[in-house]
């Protein structure tokens, strides 16, 4: 028996060493295709059995698998699953790619809170940091343009430092502010830009347009950025969400991550040229009368350039001949991005430090905007019971911003127009006596002269600051304190030199803003299972939030020396301080139910007490509620083509308080008018030394409520084959009621307007996201983003005897409000036409404009509101390459071509070249009896016809329809064999392009732009600065 007991041992041995020997080891590591970084924790098991193993942390594998054959399957949370066959390979390295399809675990909510995405009931999106980092865009907002459905984004223009206008889900509000509370790390943050100060038009046409305060942070910094649409996602946030959230978390070091410090070097250079000019006629020389050459006019009407002699503006005879002033004026922009971040922890605490500087030079001589970042977040447990962390961001802002808009000074106004026949390159900007050289007088500079002499100097100081301590009472009970501060000091310089339009003998503004804000939250969370199949999240809070503004503004004209900015240089005048304080107290709670992880449901509630609203009404409730029903989890659905679907509904009410000083009468520094001269020149003050006040133009009304604001939401998440195809679709209507508004009453009252509790908006749209992986390979995956919007506002009322709302705009030209129509109606002069809509021509011949189309009624010209809007991603990754672009797209809407017409007034729009030849315009002549006949009436397109075309604002109004290859990343991550044995971990290298392409039937403009910056009109573009297209590359490496 010992004998057999000692051969079937030894038989097993045998067998063991021979199974052994047909087994070999296989080993790789594992990376993000996104940055190249180790993945830690990744499952790798051999498929068809149990045999399996986890990377290690630094995303390194070692598997026993057969001698031959078999498949290795690696999975990890938020990637994408790859299945790579073995072959005869030892090593196998895999990248795994984002999985775009894929519900996230958790996504970021309000107040920071982190949430299951399938729980949800509301609509929310998110974007990675790393591809706000890749746009390469200097403003973080506009790296969001296309990328979020129901989100709009609209610049004023391309210079460096320029605002841009961010809107969710259409407009809520008929003339206050209509975008959303940006928070960073749980805190509101200032987005203004500050153009608006009460000091000065939030719709204005001229002066500087002057960067929004998003625009301040790093996007190196960024994390990740949730957009919270809807009013039930942004509810907690009170009365500042009502137009929905921008929530910013930024990056942090990892507890526990084992790696030590780690550093990031990144660096970028971008070259910036002007994406779209005017097409211009270049054939006819300066003058106002057809065929005869005249200087000291902006209009190009002169002869036909042919060498022939003449007297050119500094007074020299030499031959007639074209230039190009585009191409003399117009620098090519520069970018340089240097980012240095340092991250590290351990089981304690963990810690991220960077510094970012930013230095960007414009396509406009003389012009930059330059950004100086530092922020340290650090973490740290103080007991198994006690959290705290605490973030910092300092940040210094200085550039020379250009003027904009209608602003005499603005360069491109005056480069457009500007003659063929004038040598703007070749001739001196100024006279040797220190006078300006111009090719015309009036309200217009060379824009040499406006580069030289005159800028909008702007510094900016900023620190934003919170820390949070949180106590853990029990395993399922938790109290957080959190308290955050956001403080801005902007030093701005208005600058016109002696000599300069509309300067007198030249002015200097000193313009200091400060801005505080200070937030402070209390929060009890509660975490606790009520049954086995049913939870509780329950967080109740109380908030605390003040914000203060002040403004100094001291302005000096006459200058005494010419080119000397200093105010000590001029004749100051009284000096204006502003200071506007408003406090919010809040109390709220939010209560999440889950019931077997299938369905969920949610209510929430908060009310506040506002500083700016009256004593009887200062106290207002507003809830919501939203469910979500996970229905494939429910029924236990197994199948190949709908992987996962989920419903959702939601209701909220929130509400919005009053600008700051509603409920009085308000005085400013008088200004008075002696009926002969103009304001403030017959009468100044101070006035024998005594200073006089008048009050403000609106009657405040004590007995205001707050707007109420009701939205309603219901969609759709589906996931189809193995989270192959998802599509999220939602639908949402809102109704906003009792807006706070300024409508004009009786000069008997001694006020121009009062501010009234008055108008209904209501809005409504879907949304769709697609996605899609329609290829996905060992060595090469095809991963689709695509969305689009569909949005409707309606003024529905405003008040008894009250029509319309003005929003922005110009004598016979407005963008309004109208009862019955969609929010920003195009307002301007028609063509006259017949009963059966043909355009009418004028048949006197005794008339000046005989032949002429004939200008109609004052009309309502269309929307400004697009249809529709999307955008589609790609992305394609082969091995160590990465391709990544981005399409943008609006359709349907308005604009006011503003450009366009003055070109054409000025001769020099491309239309205006043929003027020699007759031409019959396409229109009828109406009969005596009313009756119509197609027009047979000869004429030329000369300066008189271009004068009458100028006056009928529908001329230049077009459906604005643009398509835009907004961005476009390829990247290659280097091998890690480059770097065996040296202190570099990872690297890639990114060749970058923005804006590349632009399609549009809008001409001479990008149709993205608007002349009313960030306000509430838009619709609008006249000689707007214009936007860019980029090329550049950058490297990106970890030690």
């Amino acid at each position: 028996m010992k004998k057999i007991v000692q051969i079937f041992f030894l038989l097993c041995t045998v067998i063991s060493f021979a199974i052994q020997a047909q087994d070999r080891t296989v080993s790789g590591k594992i990376s993000s295709v996104s940055d190249g970084s180790s993945l830690p924790g990744v499952n790798v098991i051999l498929k068809g059995t149990s045999t399996g193993t986890v990377s290690d942390v630094e995303g390194n594998y070692r598997l026993q698998v057969p001698q031959s054959g078999g498949v290795l399957v690696f999975s990890f949370i938020g990637f994408a699953s790859e299945e790579v066959e073995i072959a005869a390979r030892s090593v196998i390295d895999v990248r795994l790619s984002p999985d775009i399809t894929e519900l996230s675990e958790v996504v970021v909510t309000a107040f920071g809170i982190e949430k299951e995405q399938k729980s949800l009931g509301y609509a929310v999106s998110e974007v990675e940091g790393d591809i706000l980092e890749s746009g390469r865009n200097t403003n973080m907002v506009n790296s969001l343009a296309g990328r979020v459905a129901g989100l709009q984004v609209t610049s004023t223009g391309g210079a460096p430092g320029q605002s841009s206008r961010v809107n969710l889900r259409g407009v809520t509000s008929l003339t206050g502010n209509n975008q959303p509370l940006f928070i960073i790390d749980g805190i509101p943050m200032n987005n203004s830009d500050d153009s608006n100060t009460d000091l000065t038009d939030a719709n204005t046409t001229a002066g500087a347009a002057t960067p929004n305060r998003a625009g301040d942070i790093n996007p190196a910094d960024i994390e990740t950025i949730t957009v919270l649409k809807g009013a039930t996602a942004a509810a907690l946030y009170g009365i500042r969400a009502a137009n929905g959230a921008i929530v910013i978390t930024t990056k942090s070091g990892k507890q526990g991550d084992g790696k030590g410090a780690r550093v990031t070097f990144s660096s970028t250079f971008m070259a910036d040229e002007v994406l779209r000019t005017p097409d211009y006629q270049t054939r006819w020389a300066q003058g106002s009368v057809d065929g005869v050459y005249a200087n000291g006019t902006s209009r190009s009407f002169g002869p036909l350039i042919q060498g022939q002699d003449h007297v050119n503006a500094l007074g020299q005879t030499l031959p007639l001949r074209s230039f190009d002033n585009l191409d003399a004026f117009f620098e090519t922009g520069k970018t340089f991005i240097n980012n240095v971040s340092v991250t590290g922890g351990d089981d304690v605490r963990s810690y991220y430090f960077s510094v970012g500087r930013t230095l960007q030079s414009s396509y406009i001589p003389n012009q930059d905007y330059n950004r100086f970042s530092i922020r340290l977040n650090a973490s740290t447990k103080v007991s198994d019971k006690i959290s705290t962390s605490f973030k910092l961001n300092y940040i210094k802002n200085d550039g020379d911003l250009p003027f904009s808009g209608q602003d005499g000074n603005n360069p491109i106004f005056a480069l457009y127009q500007a003659p063929v026949s004038f040598d703007l390159g070749g001739y001196p900007f100024q006279n040797e006596d220190g006078s300006q050289v111009n090719w015309r007088g009036g309200s217009f500079d060379n824009p040499f002269w406006t580069a030289n002499r005159t800028f909008v100097e702007s510094q900016v100081d900023r620190i934003i600051a919170s820390a949070d301590v949180t106590y853990q009472v029990l395993d399922w009970i938790s109290i957080t304190a959190r308290a955050g501060s956001d403080y801005a000091r902007e030093r701005r310089k208005d600058f016109k030199d002696i000599g300069t339009a509309n300067g007198g003998g030249g002015n200097i503004t000193n313009n200091n803003v400060f801005r505080r804000e200070i937030n402070t939250d209390i929060i009890l969370g509660i975490n606790r299972n009520i049954t086995k199949d049913l939870s509780l999240n329950l967080l109740l809070g109380h908030n605390i939030n003040q914000r203060d503004l002040e403004q100094d503004v001291t302005t000096g004209t006459e200058l005494v020396l010419p080119n000397t900015p200093h105010i000590s240089n001029s004749t100051p005048g009284a000096p204006i301080e502003l200071l506007r304080r408003r406090r919010l107290h809040g109390a709220y709670f939010d209560a999440q139910f889950a019931y077997k992880n299938m369905l969920f449901f949610g209510v929430t509630g908060r009310n506040d007490w506002s500083s700016t609203l009256p004593v009887d009404e200062r106290s207002f409730f507003y809830p919501s509620v939203n469910a979500a029903f996970a229905f494939t989890d429910a029924i236990l659905l197994e199948s190949d083509i709908l992987s996962f679907g989920k419903i959702r509904a939601s209701y909220a009410q929130v509400g919005n308080d009053a600008p700051v000083y509603s409920l009085a009468p308000v005085f400013e520094q008088a200004a008075p008018d002696d009926g002969f001269t103009q304001a403030n020149a017959g009468l100044n003050f101070p006035f024998g030394g005594r200073q006089g006040f008048t009050a403000f133009d609106d009657l405040g009304n004590p007995l205001l409520k707050p707007e109420r604001i009701t939205s309603l939401e219901i969609g759709a998440d589906l996931r189809f084959f193995n989270n192959r195809i998802g599509l999220d679709v939602n639908y949402f209507q809102t109704e906003s009621t009792d807006q706070i508004i300024s409508v004009s009453v009786s000069d008997a009252t001694g006020f121009t307007n009062k501010i009234e509790n008055v108008g209904q908006l209501d809005s409504k749209g879907w949304e769709f996201l697609l996605t899609a992986t329609p290829v996905k390979t060992s060595s090469f995956s095809w991963d689709i983003s695509a969305n689009v919007s569909r949005i409707r506002t309606e003024v529905v009322e405003i008040i008894d005897g009250v029509d319309n709302i003005f929003l922005g705009g110009f004598t016979g030209f407005q963008v309004r409000a109208d009862i019955g129509e969609r929010y920003g109606s195009i307002i301007g002069g028609a063509f006259l036409r017949d009963t059966n809509g043909n355009i009418q021509v004028d048949s006197n011949p005794n008339s000046a404009t005989y032949g002429f189309p004939q200008l109609g009624e004052i009309s309502n010209l269309g929307h400004v509101e697009p249809d529709w809007t999307g955008g589609i991603r790609n992305t394609l990754t082969y091995k160590d390459f990465t391709l990544d672009f981005l399409i943008e797209t609006r359709q349907g809407g308005f604009i006011m071509n503003g450009t366009t017409e003055l070109l054409q007034f000025y001769g020099r729009a491309d239309e205006t070249d043929d003027r020699t030849t007759p031409v019959v315009f396409d229109g009828v002549i109406v009969n005596e009896d009313g009756s119509s006949r197609p027009n047979d009436i000869s004429i030329l397109k000369n300066a008189a016809f271009w004068n009458q075309w100028s006056n009928i604002t529908e001329a230049n109004v077009y459906e604005n329809n643009w398509v835009k290859l907004r961005s476009v990343n390829l990247t290659y991550n280097l091998p890690k064999r480059f770097f065996e044995g040296t202190f570099i971990e990872q690297a890639r290298f990114t060749l970058t392009g923005r804006n590349l392409l632009l399609f549009t039937n809008v001409p001479d403009i990008d149709p993205e732009t608007s002349a009313f910056g960030s306000g509430n009109a838009q619709g609008f573009s006249r000689f707007d600065l214009p936007s860019t297209r980029s090329y550049g590359a950058s490297i990106n490496i970890v030690f």
